[in-house]
């Protein structure tokens, strides 16, 4: 949802390893976009790709990555969603206040007593200083309207069937997307496959290399790719 990319270098060391390119995207941090605008970021980069490739949607970028995935077909060998959604992902969020998510980020960029306990539960005590303190730099770069504008879009979504296939690495202490959403997400694929992998909602960030070999099965031992594949993640 930040859209800085900043906390995705474990997750793509990892793929490295298994000789997968990770191409991370990035969106403004300090503009307010709509859906439309977004996806229009996105879009350049997926045109400058010479082959297909699989994207990969954490969080706010699973419905990104699953528009843009309908709209290019030719471009898109697969889908992979981690800790996502297509639907709002809990009931709550719609009733909400959006004053009270921009006060909210602003006390985390604020406060760094608050921020650091944040993301002591967002993150695992597994995971590195450097990954938290790109996270709490995330945190400090975004703007609090462009945080708002992003939670009002995911109460409005409202996604149509469309694709095949769907992967889904599901986080097993995810406090943010529900099991209904996960659900509904399911029900607007012919096929999705769900693969439980301990973390939580920042599950590239606390598991990277099980995420990473979970990816690889996919790509490899389930479609048998013959070459290296390229892979973009939307955040």
């Amino acid at each position: 949802m930040d859209g800085t990319g900043l906390i995705y270098n474990d997750f793509q060391q990892s793929l490295a390893h298994l000789n997968i390119h990770l191409t991370i995207l990035h969106y403004p941090t300090n503009q307010v976009l709509t859906q439309p605008e977004l996806l229009n970021q996105l879009d350049s980069a997926l045109q400058q790709q010479n082959r297909p490739v699989w994207l990969i949607g954490e969080s706010f970028g699973g419905h990104l990555a699953y528009q843009l995935a309908q709209q290019y077909p030719e471009k898109v060998n697969g889908l992979i969603l981690v800790a996502s959604f297509l639907t709002p992902p809990f009931f709550l969020l719609k009733l909400t206040p959006t004053l009270l998510i921009q006060a909210s980020w602003l006390l985390l960029q604020k406060v760094g007593l608050l921020r650091k306990l944040a993301i002591s539960v967002l993150l695992n005590k597994s995971c590195s200083d450097i990954i938290k303190a790109k996270l709490s730099n995330a945190i400090k770069q975004v703007d609090a309207n462009v945080i708002a504008s992003r939670f009002i879009q995911i109460k409005r979504l409202n996604i149509k069937s469309g694709q095949n296939n769907c992967h889904y690495l599901k986080p097993t202490s995810d406090l943010f997307v529900s099991n209904k959403a996960i659900h509904q997400l399911s029900q607007l694929f012919n096929k999705s496959i769900c693969y439980p992998i301990k973390g939580t909602h920042f599950l590239l960030q606390t598991n990277p290399e099980k995420c990473a070999e979970v990816v690889y099965k996919i790509i490899r031992e389930e479609y048998t790719c013959q070459e290296d594949g390229d892979v973009f993640t939307g955040e």
